[in-house]
């Protein structure tokens, strides 16, 4: 985001973190909307070595753990 009340301040303040499978395509400032920030759009592609990592399915652990960390979150 940028802070959008000081034109002085008004460079990038937060990241976007990614790893060498992760591509950021495309990323733009969006028009003010109120805030204190202007909103940013970013649009990230994911870049698999080989087809094998696109099919990783999870163990039944995994999917009960991810299936606990959605219940908590609506839960909050």
């Amino acid at each position: 985001t940028f802070h959008a009340r000081y034109k002085l301040f008004r460079f990038p303040i937060d990241l976007i973190y990614h790893n060498d499978q992760i591509y950021v395509k495309h990323i733009r400032r969006l028009n003010y909307i109120g805030s204190d920030h202007f909103p940013v759009l970013c649009s990230i592609q994911t870049i698999f070595q080989n087809k094998s990592e696109k099919n990783e399915t999870l163990s039944q652990d995994e999917k009960e753990d991810v299936e606990e960390l959605i219940s908590n979150g609506k839960n909050e």
